[in-house]
């Protein structure tokens, strides 16, 4: 269908005395080719998934065994398999899972969210390693062959994903007014290409590693936080044998509308206390605030909880302050995700201060891939 409707669209705009038989005949193969990539990799995703301890293929019935509201307009819904106890799949920091909902008019939905928290094992069940969700820096984990604790199956017990209620989104509104603990909703199992890489390091190299920087604004911290303790937790306890390598200096700045629109603030404030010196955390406030706006989310200028309070949007002068005497910007790994305006913003900052290209990660769906590349281009001073 999509192939034909291709062919089709040439043959109007180019014309008939263009889009001869020939030339659509060569369109097609080529179109074929690329369709056939296409579907085997998709297929092999498939097959990886379904390899996983736990995996599986296509949709799957689970049960939201939690709902959480985090903020005025942001819920979190915690996934777990029908089998009390048993675990679920691995995944990567950044990739999402899938929902497919039958809607009250009986209008079928499928929706992508990002995972939103790295639950004890997600990395050390996929690449071997280990992560402990109470591991603080310095600390040290006893482990068995596979990475893990000797005879523990480290997959996560639940997925998490994060969902902000949209005006007039019929998804969102549903999942936040409708949905509740006990129901039973379709999953499609973790995919994703957005994710922390590599995202276990041989332990050696940890300390040579650049620093992160994650740039998050309104409901993109998701699958940022998810990398972000990925990176901590996950490295943490990821060196088998010898002292425990210290994970990368990690950077996380977020800006929010203010205290009322900002999750996970006492998340990111635990972050910053059980990794003092590898983990900073600045967030920032748009909307100006009063002083109760302030006693709410800290005091502006200060670091209350661990977290340095701010007002205004990302600029140069807020990521060199947070960033410090520590590290330079064009010496760090960024990743960024938020509205597109935000996303567009930081891409051309980034290019502005020299970081190499190949060391700036977004995810983007839709045209404003393109607004958001062209936004990376440094125009020439000739």
């Amino acid at each position: 269908m999509v192939g034909e409707c291709l062919l089709a669209a040439i043959e109007q705009v180019l014309g008939k005395e263009v889009a001869t038989e020939g030339v659509l005949s060569a369109w097609g193969q080529a179109y074929g080719f690329l369709a056939a990539v296409f579907i085997q990799t998709e297929e092999g995703l498939r097959e990886k998934n379904a390899r996983k301890r736990h995996g599986w293929v296509g949709w799957k019935e689970m049960r939201v065994a939690k709902k959480v509201k985090e903020t005025v307009d942001v819920t979190s819904f915690y996934f777990t398999n029908l089998e009390e106890g048993e675990l679920v799949c691995s995944f990567l920091p950044g990739q999402y899972i899938s929902l497919k909902l039958t809607m009250p008019d009986g209008e079928v939905e499928e929706r992508d969210y990002s995972l939103s928290e790295f639950s004890l094992a997600s990395i050390g069940a996929a690449e071997g390693g280990a992560a402990r969700a109470d591991v603080k820096e310095g600390e040290k984990e006893e482990k068995g062959e596979e990475g893990g604790r000797e005879g523990e199956d480290m997959s996560p017990p639940y997925f998490r994903i994060s969902i902000k209620r949209l005006p007039g989104g019929v998804v969102s509104t549903y999942m936040h007014g409708t949905v509740k603990e006990g129901d039973i909703l379709l999953v499609g199992p973790p995919y994703g290409d957005f994710t922390l890489s590599p995202s276990l390091p041989p332990p050696t190299t940890l300390p040579n590693r650049r620093p992160l920087v994650f740039l998050s604004a309104g409901i993109g911290i998701t699958p940022l936080l998810c990398m972000a303790e990925s990176a901590l937790l996950g490295r943490a306890a990821a060196c088998k044998d010898g002292p425990l390598s210290l994970p990368p200096k990690v950077f996380f700045l977020h800006t929010a509308r203010d205290p009322s629109h900002f999750p996970f603030a006492a998340r990111l404030q635990a972050l910053t206390s059980s990794f003092p010196s590898r983990f900073t955390c600045h967030v920032s406030f748009t909307q100006k605030l009063t002083q109760a706006g302030w006693e709410e989310g800290g005091r502006e200028g200060g670091k209350d909880g661990g977290c340095l309070w701010g007002s205004g949007r990302l600029t140069a002068a807020t990521l060199h302050e947070a960033l410090g005497a520590t590290a330079r910007p064009q010496d760090c790994t960024f990743y960024f995700c938020g509205p597109t305006e935000y996303m567009v913003g930081v891409r051309r900052l980034l290019a502005w201060l020299g970081v190499p290209a190949e060391e700036v990660k977004y995810e983007c769906f839709g045209p404003a891939v393109t607004e958001i590349e062209a936004a990376g281009v440094v125009p020439s001073c000739q």
